[in-house]
């Protein structure tokens, strides 16, 4: 089963000597270009924090105990990933880098041992050329940029690792191959591809019984936990629909476009209408591998790296959503390294000429370029989201123990905080974990030092609409009997005040013989948010509950108002 290769194996043709010398230094330029592909990953991230996933385990991690570590997130089994998060939370508190180190990390571990892998098949050389472009795969920068990238591609590498030890053809081989799956299917469900692979790898030895439990043990593992699940509001019974089997073909095929434009980096989106080559790239895919079939004397193991990519087809086929499309960025990465390992046992035995390492490694040359021009523009992004987040989670952390601990940002809120707290988690559940760990959110200091204009003004402003959210801040009627003293006309004319400052603690009453709306704020200079409506000859009350700073709120209102402090 196992197939080494060597240097004379490998190239043909004028140049053939030059070739070689340069695959025996294939190891060496990868650990070059993956310390500079990890540096380039964490200097294109950097300013980034907790995506949506991220800060639901953030919620729960104080209270994670084994039942909550072992509870579904959207379907998927991430024992692995919960109690990471737990030690770095515990030890390293709330600061974004260890997880990005972390997730660097496997990347260049996933990268290297495909590269290991595809390199006894094809040579070093001809490996290295998509390996480069593992180390940087932009397509799926929401993997590489983010911690909890780690979860996926860890699994996959958890496989590819196994698919190593396999090649011992040892005890010691299987013992690591079966701990290393197992170690997969607890960390997240692709590795559950790999685990076909190498099921169908065992089955087509002669030994398959007498090696068989190399598979058994970590199918069985996730089959009694996915039993124990059943019922769990994210189980996976819950994420999936077997109907959806019936779309495979389409799904695959859309599937292998979207790696294959990805890994070339023809497909980028210039707009909406851009053409893609992807497609085409599919189809010529399918023929060689159709041709390569039909040749026969087929290596065996290209059935099993066959097996990885259609059972990873077909797990995405069965659980796709509006958010889960064949083409989706969180499908690329795992779908990437399946294909890659399928291409290698498919050209297994093939002698490479110079010309045609020359366009190999000019195509990598523009998958490289590609993802990673996708890389700095999704980091771009990443770092307004994360400070719109960090914006609003100030609001939430300034408001404490004054805020109602049932509220949950809504509309509005920055993508990670909308999703994280659409889980059925409130701020009680989040300010218990900043108490545990720490701080994610700006500090009023933060907030008060950003600059002027611009971004800075509308980061203010979410801080302030999450802060009154917070602190279910409202007018509520009263009787005009409590206009008391120290009243104020509220307005733009004559001998009015443009805004009233009320302190934390204290309350005023507001009569107006007009309709008005009344805005409050507290960090932006502008912008203010509605707290309600005045209705002409009625009063209203707007009390301001103390929290955790002293910064005055700002009352302005859309008609003149008459504002007293309550008797």
């Amino acid at each position: 089963m196992t197939v080494r290769v060597s240097t004379a194996d490998v190239f043909e043709g004028r140049g053939r000597e030059r070739l070689a010398a340069i695959e025996q230094a294939a190891w060496p330029l990868f650990g070059a270009v993956a310390a500079v592909a990890a540096a380039l990953i964490l200097w294109l991230g950097r300013g980034r924090t907790f995506s949506s996933d991220e800060l639901t385990w953030f919620m729960q991690t104080p209270d994670l105990d084994l039942d909550g570590a072992l509870q579904p997130h959207g379907g998927h089994l991430i024992l692995t990933t919960r109690l990471v998060y737990k030690a770095l939370f515990e030890t390293l508190g709330v600061s974004y880098l260890p997880f990005q180190l972390l997730t660097v990390a496997t990347v260049v571990l996933t990268a290297g041992l495909f590269f290991a892998y595809a390199g006894r098949r094809v040579g070093r050389l001809v490996a290295l050329a998509p390996t480069l472009v593992l180390l940087v795969f932009g397509s799926d920068s929401a993997h590489l940029l983010s911690g909890n990238g780690f979860t996926v591609i860890g699994a996959v590498a958890c496989g590819l690792g196994a698919l190593l030890a396999l090649d011992r053809g040892d005890r010691k081989g299987d013992i690591v191959a079966c701990a290393l799956l197992c170690l997969g299917v607890v960390t997240y469900t692709v590795a559950l591809a790999l685990v076909v692979g190498v099921a169908v790898s065992v089955l087509l030895r002669e030994d398959r019984w007498r090696r068989i439990w190399i598979v058994a043990i970590p199918i069985a593992i996730y089959c009694a936990w996915w039993l124990w699940a059943l019922g769990s509001a994210s189980s996976s019974e819950n994420q999936i629909a077997l109907w959806n089997l019936l779309l495979f073909p389409s799904w695959g095929f859309q599937s292998l476009s979207a790696v294959l434009g990805a890994l070339t980096g023809l497909d980028y989106a210039f707009s909406d209408t851009t053409a893609k080559v992807g497609p085409a790239l599919a189809l010529l895919g399918i023929i060689g591998l159709s041709w390569r079939l039909w040749r026969g004397s087929v290596p065996a193991m290209l059935w099993a790296a066959l097996g990885i990519v259609v059972t990873l087809w077909m797990m995405g086929a069965i659980s796709r959503t509006l958010l889960r499309l064949p083409d989706s960025s969180r499908y690329l990465y795992p779908g990437a390294v399946a294909v890659l390992v399928l291409a290698a046992w498919t050209v297994v035995g093939t002698r490479w000429k110079p010309p045609a390492v020359i366009v190999l490694f000019l195509v990598a040359a523009a998958g490289v370029a590609t993802n990673i021009s996708l890389l700095r523009s999704s980091g771009s992004l990443n770092r307004v989201v994360a400070m719109q987040e960090r914006a609003e989670l100030a609001g939430i952390e300034i408001a404490d123990g004054a805020a109602d601990p049932a509220f949950a940002p809504g509309a509005g809120a920055a993508i990670p905080i909308a999703f994280a707290f659409g889980e059925q988690h409130a701020i009680g559940a989040y300010l218990a974990a900043t108490d545990r760990y720490g701080s994610i959110g700006y500090s009023a200091e933060e907030l008060r030092g950003l600059s002027e204009g611009g971004l800075s003004e509308a980061l203010r402003a979410s801080a302030d609409k999450t802060l009154v959210g917070a602190l279910a801040l409202g007018l509520t009627p009263t009787e005009s009997g409590l206009l008391g003293h120290d009243c104020v006309e509220v307005g733009a004319g004559p001998g009015q005040v443009p805004s009233l400052e009320l302190m934390a603690g204290q309350a005023a009453v507001f009569e107006s013989d007009e309709a008005a709306t009344v805005q409050v704020r507290r960090f932006a200079a502008l912008s203010g948010v509605d707290v309600g409506s005045l209705v002409p000859g009625e009063a209203t009350t707007l009390a301001v509950p103390a929290d955790g700073i002293a910064d005055p709120w700002q009352v302005t209102a859309s008609a003149p108002i008459r504002a007293c402090a309550p008797r």
